[in-house]
């Protein structure tokens, strides 16, 4: 009897797994309502999957929601929802993280104790919901969670997988910022949670400088677009109306080509009431000094004094009276994006969201540690908070994980420690030692042997992270200048952090981070003492500014304008550190200034041969330019008058701007030429790549370009007078389409030319 009930088994499961295989859904429910106890608990495939568990993968909605129904009508039946695979997965789990809200309810609401379960990892439902960023998803979980507790609070164990790292480390990990602020919101406590390393969310978030604006270069256009486009507050999302949301029908979603439209619909509709209310703001200020001044029961004692002198409702009137205006004119500005086709479509409205929440979550994120959690070492990740939640009586048929939980430092992957009893140490330490000393010998040679291959070579030292430190110095070393203002705000004694016997100072300059090392520099921060502190090699800050690192910060081509840079980044700090560090020296008792010549060797050379090769190809074309407009201004159109040698079309105006425009042609281009060939002629000093090189090539380029156009002038006038009759007024695109290719020419050189500009700034 037992036989053929398995075999029965069997032949349902085959069934089912052919129909999974096929997409044929609509016969798995038939499968399911004529075998509702053996379908619902047949293991169909190697993995241990049942046809729920592909359905939730693979299946539509509605088809997921018949198999929990159909599993629901018998209390009984209801654990072949709890039935998990080989890893340890069951359905809730899948659907948490590839699944839809709906499937995640149906399944939830049917068993809520599923929202407890683990996988292998230490994976729950809710936990997956946020590694795969899915915020519906696990607002959803959590609502039901906690509907269904007794303590109206969820387990906030099950927000952790085995080694610690908890919900809110994933969300920031993967940037998932939207889930993150609602992680914040639901259980604050999480922000001084630390995992099995001791990191910190917020020291997550410092290793993000792409979460916010300072880490982000965007082009003048962008950045014109990102400054006045609007984005909609935080909003705080109600679980329990998102629940009716999804299990209802979706709301309409507007086709692409309607979004421009309905954006410029929403912003008209939003500007108007920003408008309105702005202007019942403006008035407010006029009717409460009314209200004083009628009422003489409001003394002058309880008003808020000014510490500037100032009055505090006039203050306050000045601002809100600007910022309304601004917004004002915010508003009347909004549809230009929207037609130019920046309304919906473009990444710059997430891209300003994204920052936006991030200096929120920062916020938050600080505000949550004491001073105490900040400047010490985070306590144990797992123990204390699983040991306090976790009861036996929690503990279900996969209690061997959570015992493992309790014993999270015992790693299943590292091999058993020797019993030196069972394996008496050798009579023969003398066998031992010789070995040493082969294994020694071998080492060294092998060591010698790297250095005679590599001998001349001397590699750039890579620019590294610190290995143990604060948020504040991951922040610093990353640029994100808007999270170092706001911890020395709150933490001021911060500044004083240290890594590897590098203070933050050492790091900024070591990191080239200009912003935050201006930043520095504007505190109040006793200069003498943060600048007299050295690393373990003896480098002061100078040092470190003198030296170059295998990573290139300065985000622009070219090995000479980078070479540019690095003077001027040296040159920047030498001004703003004490004197005596200029002579100062290392533990190999080299100065900055011998460590900036040392290291920079390579960068000099590789910098002299780009400017080598651009002169040259720049050279060709301003000789090929000074050519032509030699024997065009040489040359008279129409001819002379045999009498007394003046040009016969002289008082034509075409003829009047080929005479300029050829003679301007000439100039401009031996210019171009004589600067290129200085360029080529230079010594290639370091001073050099300050200022002279970079001024040359710049003004040469100048040049050309200008020869160029004039070029392209003189040959339009000159040829005007040969198609005058026959083209008229239809010349002109002619000649436009004509120089075109020339003109693509010089365009290509443009890119170059801006960076040339914009490495005459102060700073990189």
């Amino acid at each position: 009897m037992t036989t053929n009930i398995k075999g029965y088994q069997q032949e349902v499961a085959e069934d089912l797994f052919k129909k999974t295989m096929e997409g044929d859904w609509k016969e798995v429910v038939a499968i399911y309502r004529q075998h509702p106890l053996l379908a619902p608990n047949a293991k169909i495939n190697g993995l241990g999957d049942t046809a729920l568990h592909l359905a939730v993968s693979l299946g539509p909605e509605n088809i997921v929601e018949e198999l929990v129904k159909i599993i629901s009508e018998k209390d009984k039946n209801k654990e072949a929802l709890k039935i998990k695979n080989e890893l340890w997965n069951n359905p809730l789990h899948l659907a948490a993280s590839m699944g839809t809200p709906r499937m995640c309810i149906c399944i939830a609401e049917a068993v809520p104790e599923l929202g407890k379960t683990r996988n292998k990892e230490g994976e729950s439902p809710l936990f997956l919901a946020a590694l795969h960023g899915k915020t519906d998803i696990f607002l959803c979980l959590h609502f039901i969670c906690i509907r269904n507790s007794k303590s109206k609070q969820p387990d906030t164990s099950y927000y952790r997988k085995n080694g610690g790292e908890t919900i809110l480390h994933c969300a920031i990990k993967r940037e998932y910022l939207d889930l993150a602020y609602q992680i914040l919101r639901l259980h604050s406590e999480l922000a001084t949670s630390v995992d099995e390393k001791g990191i910190w969310p917020l020291r997550l978030l410092a290793d993000k400088p792409s979460a916010f604006k300072s880490g982000c270069h965007l082009g003048w256009w962008n950045s014109t677009i990102y400054h006045w486009i609007t984005v909609d507050a935080l909003k705080v999302i109600n679980a329990n109306q998102l629940i009716q949301k999804c299990k209802g029908r979706q709301s309409q979603i507007f086709p692409d080509n309607y979004r421009a439209c309905i954006d410029f619909l929403r912003l008209l509709w939003k500007g108007s009431r920003a408008i309105f209310a702005k202007t019942q703001e403006l008035c407010s200020p006029y009717q409460e000094r009314k209200a004083d001044e009628e009422d003489p029961t409001v003394s002058s004692k309880n008003k808020k004094e000014d510490p500037t002198g100032l009055n505090v409702t006039s203050k306050q009137k000045a601002l809100e009276y600007f910022s309304g205006c601004f917004d004002i004119l915010k508003f009347v500005s909004m549809p230009i994006p929207v037609m130019l086709g920046y309304g919906g479509t473009t990444g710059i409205r997430k891209l300003k969201e994204k920052h936006i929440l991030s200096v929120k979550i920062m916020k938050m994120l600080i505000e949550l540690l004491s001073p105490q959690q900040y400047f010490e070492k985070g306590t144990n990740p797992l123990l204390t908070p699983i040991q306090e939640n976790k009861n036996e009586e929690d503990l279900d048929e996969d209690s061997s994980l959570d015992r493992w939980l309790y014993m999270w430092n015992i790693d299943e992957n590292k091999p058993p420690e020797e019993d030196l009893s069972k394996h008496p140490p050798s009579d023969q330490p003398e066998e031992k030692e010789n070995k040493k000393d082969e294994g020694f010998a071998q080492l060294v040679e092998k060591n010698e042997n790297i250095l005679k291959k590599d001998e001349g070579k001397e590699e750039i030292p890579k620019l590294t992270m610190p290995k143990e430190g604060t948020s504040l110095l991951f922040a610093a070393c990353n640029g994100i200048t808007e999270m170092v203002e706001e911890i020395l705000k709150k933490f001021p004694m911060a500044i004083h952090d240290t890594s590897e016997n590098k203070n933050m100072i050492l790091w900024v300059v070591e990191h080239r981070q200009p912003h935050v090392y201006e930043l520095l520099l504007k505190s109040n921060l006793r200069r003498d003492s943060m600048f007299q502190t050295k690393d373990t090699y003896g480098n002061s800050a100078l040092h470190l500014a003198a030296m170059l690192r295998e990573h290139k910060h300065w985000i622009i081509p070219g090995a000479a304008l980078q070479m540019q840079w690095e003077i001027k980044w040296y040159e920047f700090v030498k001004n703003n550190v004490p004197q005596y560090l200029l002579y100062e020296t290392n533990n190999k008792d080299m100065t900055p200034a011998d460590i900036f010549t040392d290291t920079h060797k390579d960068l000099v050379k590789d910098g002299g041969e780009w400017l080598n090769k651009t002169s040259e190809s720049c050279s060709v074309v301003a000789a090929l330019i000074a050519t032509v407009a030699f024997a065009a201004s040489t040359t008279i159109p129409g001819g002379v008058r045999e009498n007394n040698g003046t040009p016969i079309l002289e008082k034509h105006a075409a003829f009047d701007i080929f005479a300029i425009s050829s003679l301007v042609a000439l100039c401009v281009s031996v210019t171009a030429l004589f600067l290129f060939l200085a360029i080529l002629t230079s010594r290639y000093q370091e001073k050099d790549f300050r200022s002279s090189l970079p001024k040359k090539l710049l003004f040469g380029l100048t040049s050309l370009f200008l020869s160029i156009a004039a070029m392209l002038v003189s040959f339009c006038a000159g040829h005007f007078f040969v198609l005058k009759d026959k083209l008229k007024h239809k010349a002109l695109p002619v000649y436009v389409v004509t120089c075109l290719p020339i003109t693509f020419y010089a365009i290509s050189q443009f890119p170059l030319y801006f960076d040339l500009i914009r490495a005459f700034r102060k700073v990189p």
